[in-house]
């Protein structure tokens, strides 16, 4: 079965991810605080400000990966048990 990651999709029951409010406010928040450095520091050109801005954006691009990790791994135990008890 092929998955188009970019297809509308509709959420299911159990879509809501918890780190996603608390992850996106830490990383606004340190987003901001880098940019803020980076644009006082007479060195930093753009590249230093698109630098920091990837690192941060990956840093909350890990933690709802490893959320969303864990669910698909949650789903595919609970799918593996219902198989087996049937």
């Amino acid at each position: 079965m092929s998955i188009n990651c970019c297809a509308t999709s509709v959420p299911h029951r159990d879509s809501s991810f918890k780190a996603l409010l608390q992850a996106v406010a830490a990383w606004q928040e340190r987003l901001q605080a880098g940019l803020s450095r980076s644009i006082q520091a007479s060195d930093q050109t753009m590249g230093h400000l698109e630098e920091e801005i990837l690192r941060k954006t990956q840093d909350l691009e890990r933690k709802i990966l490893e959320e969303a990790a864990q669910k698909k791994a949650d789903q595919a135990h609970r799918s593996v048990r219902s198989v087996a008890v049937s």
